[in-house]
This record gives structure tokens, C-alpha cells and sequence, in this order.
């Protein structure tokens, strides 16, 4: 059973659970299992690494807050060609958005350190285009970058990034600045 947590203080201070919902491994629960655990033991947040349909589907009217991801694979194409990324959305979002409550996309799962970091941020652009484009708008889009790629982290909030990474990370955040998603 793969399922890894993270505690986090949200916005407003209070203390929340969220698992990640891996699927390496043996003697896993069912989808349908799985929702119902996450619903008894309180859990509200889940994250999916990439969109699996049977997942995604056994979320519909679970009331759970989603944070779906897009596979490191299919990045490039997500950057490149606006209509993969319109298509990702459709097939991925647009199907399950009156029933989940799709709270984030997380494009790479760590990939700011690799051959796919290039693609970030213009996969960004892409599938927030897609979103803004079907009035989708409070779906965030995001990246989950490793601890590893900050040249300096503590304290985390004077945090700098290693100068290998830079370049796309001014990428990122330019974009975020772009559309307003920034905080302080």
C-alpha cells in the first residue's frame, strides 16, 4: 500500500491531512475502497499523480479536494501544442468537474531537476489556457519542485534557487507573476 502524507498549516492555520494516492505496490484498495477511507477517516485532500479514470471517477461526489497530476511524459507535448493541452483538460477535468472538486493540476512531480524542466512552464501556460478558456477558473495550476533544487533553504522563506535550476524557475514564476498567482 503506497500512500505517503504531508501535514501542512493552510491559510487560515488550521491543521489538515492530505495523502497522496500512489499505485506502486501490492494489496492495494479498490478506488471505490480508497474514497470511502479517505471519508471515514476525515481526510479531505487527495493527490493523484496522473489522471486515472477509474480514480478520478470514484471521487464524483466524495467532496474530497483534488490535486491531480499530468505525467512527466507528456510535458513536452502539453508545452508545445495548445490543442494537447486543451485535450488533456477535456478528457481529464472537464468530464468529473460538477462532481470532484479539482483544486489544483501539478505539472511534473518533481521534474524541475531533469531532462522535462524545460517544459514547465510553457505546459503551465498551456493547461491554464485550456482552464481560463472553459471558464475553469478556480482549478490552480502548479509544479511541485524538490527541496533539492534550492541552493539555499534555511530559513525556507529566504530560500534561493541553485543556479542550475534558475533559468527555469524565472520561467515559473514569471508566469505565475503573469497571471497574478504570486503571494508574498
Amino acid at each position: 500500500f503506497s500512500i505517503k502524507y504531508e501535514i501542512y498549516n493552510s491559510v487560515i492555520g488550521a491543521l489538515h491531512i492530505r495523502f497522496c494516492y500512489g499505485l506502486n505496490g501490492d494489496n492495494l484498495l479498490s478506488p471505490t475502497e480508497l474514497v470511502s477511507l479517505y471519508k471515514i477517516s476525515g481526510i479531505e485532500f487527495m493527490r493523484l499523480f496522473e489522471p486515472l479514470a477509474d480514480v478520478v471517477e470514484a471521487l464524483r461526489v466524495s467532496q474530497l479536494v483534488v490535486s491531480i497530476g499530468t505525467r512527466k511524459e507528456d510535458l513536452e507535448n502539453l508545452a508545445s501544442i495548445q490543442d494537447v493541452a486543451n485535450s488533456w483538460v477535456n478528457t481529464n477535468i472537464v468530464p468529473y468537474k460538477d462532481d470532484v472538486s479539482f483544486k489544483w493540476i501539478t505539472l511534473g512531480n518533481e521534474v524541475i531537476l531533469g531532462p522535462y524542466a524545460s517544459y514547465v512552464a510553457s505546459a503551465l501556460e498551456n493547461i491554464y489556457n485550456a482552464l481560463q478558456s472553459i471558464g475553469l477558473s478556480k482549478v490552480k495550476v502548479t509544479t511541485l519542485v524538490p527541496r533539492s533544487s534550492l541552493a539555499t533553504s534555511n530559513p525556507l522563506l529566504v530560500g534561493v534557487f541553485a543556479s542550475d535550476v534558475s533559468i527555469v524557475m524565472n520561467d515559473v514564476a514569471s508566469f505565475f507573476a503573469r497571471i497574478g498567482s504570486v503571494r508574498n
